[in-house]
């Protein structure tokens, strides 16, 4: 799960269904909006609200970001179109993430889906994809339903939410399968996901029996709650790109300079032995002239990496050098109370990735910066050596 670019403040966002219980709690009272919706950027203070994150476990408000019901013997079919997940590997109950790529495999959001019956399916995305869905729907027998408004969703996220969740009365039995319940009287779903390399429960209920659940969980166990602030940190620590922060999204028009899995780091989410997504045909056309060339992946001329700097604050748009050439820029930065420096998300040229790289802090100073371990850089290192097995065992029995 994670949150798009902010947007202009004076757009007149509106209130989630959580907004009042969150508001009882806010002593910073620092908000800002995304989707149109308000989101609070910090809630009491960002380093508490981190350490909460990582050590135990806060409440975080989703009611910001769109979500679909899709419904039909061909709802799999259509989500096929748009998006990379694996839906016909999915059980009813489960969630996979995958991406919406646009026809020339370039990426348009990251998202997941799950798989509430045989045809019906739950799409949550970053931001909203009703026409790239109704396009797509195109000559199949489906309905698609726009619940964002209807539905209330929260997170428990950190190494305890799952403890805490079923402490309060939801049932978390399983880790991979979401579970349908009742909490005085209001039906929810609850399933496991991942917030970056956080583990998490979301927990989905009526938009209109918000405050019930909210006041439920509080009186059972006063938790914190967290702002974007602190779960921007998380975000970058975890290496998870942010549509129109980190990269340009492809459907942004005639000045899109949009990016392709591999040149976000998330080969892992597009693979091309998955059944037919939207995109892949290119990313194969684009995998068998490299083969003829004798490169590999080499798709692209961008990566986007993350780096650990030495220095206490860097900004979005810092100069990325290596040897002293500039090779990029920073596209988003923090301070890791956990690491105790400066972390960021950089687009640089792919030529440059052996480095050793200085990034600008300032006018007149440049400082180390190194590559950083992040659960996307893992999970992209993995499915590049799975990738290279299968390979190798292909052409030996040929």
């Amino acid at each position: 799960m994670i949150f798009p670019a902010q947007e202009d403040e004076n757009e007149s966002p509106r209130p989630t269904a959580l907004f009042d219980g969150l508001a009882s709690v806010s002593t910073a009272n620092n908000w800002t909006s995304i989707n149109r919706w308000v989101v609070p950027r910090v809630i009491s203070k960002i380093e508490t609200e981190y350490i909460a994150l990582t050590e135990g476990a806060a409440l975080v408000d989703l009611g910001c970001l769109p979500r679909y019901i899709i419904r039909g013997d061909q709802a799999e079919a259509l989500l096929r179109r748009i998006s990379t997940v694996p839906t016909a590997d999915l059980v009813p109950g489960e969630t996979a993430r995958g991406l919406i790529l646009s026809s020339d495999a370039q990426v348009v959001d990251i998202c997941d889906v799950l798989r509430l019956t045989e045809s019906v399916f739950m799409l949550t995305a970053s931001r909203p994809c009703e026409r790239r869905l109704q396009l797509a729907s195109k000559g199949l027998d489906v309905e698609i339903e726009q619940v964002t408004s209807d539905i209330a969703a929260l997170a428990l996220v950190g190494p305890r939410a799952r403890g805490i969740a079923s402490g309060t009365g939801f049932d978390v039995t399983s880790e991979d399968v979401a579970r349908q319940g009742s909490v005085r009287g209001v039906e929810t779903a609850v399933r496991s996901i991942l917030f970056g390399r956080l583990p998490s429960v979301e927990i989905v209920f009526p938009a209109a029996e918000a405050l019930t659940i909210w006041e439920r969980m509080n009186r059972q166990v006063q938790l914190p709650v967290a702002g974007l602030a602190a779960i921007e940190i998380i975000r970058i620590e975890s290496g998870v790109p942010r549509t129109g922060v980190d990269f340009t999204i492809a459907d942004a028009g005639a000045t899109s300079d949009g990016r392709m899995p591999v040149e976000l780091g998330l080969p892992h989410l597009a693979p091309l032995n998955r059944t037919w997504f939207n995109g892949r045909r290119h990313m194969r056309a684009l995998r068998e002239q490299e083969q003829r060339q004798g490169r590999k992946g080499e798709s692209g001329t961008r990566r986007l990496v993350s780096f650990s700097v030495n220095a206490d604050v860097v900004s979005a748009g810092a100069s990325v050098r290596c040897k002293d050439s500039p090779v990029g820029h920073v596209t988003s930065a923090a301070f890791s109370p956990g690491l105790r420096s400066a972390i960021c998300l950089a687009d640089i040229e792919r030529s440059a990735l052996a480095g050793p790289f200085t990034i600008e802090t300032d006018a007149s100073r440049r400082c180390e910066a190194q590559y950083l371990l992040t659960q996307e850089s893992e999970l992209a290192k993995e499915f590049r050596k799975r990738e290279k097995a299968a390979t190798e065992s292909f052409s030996r029995a040929v």
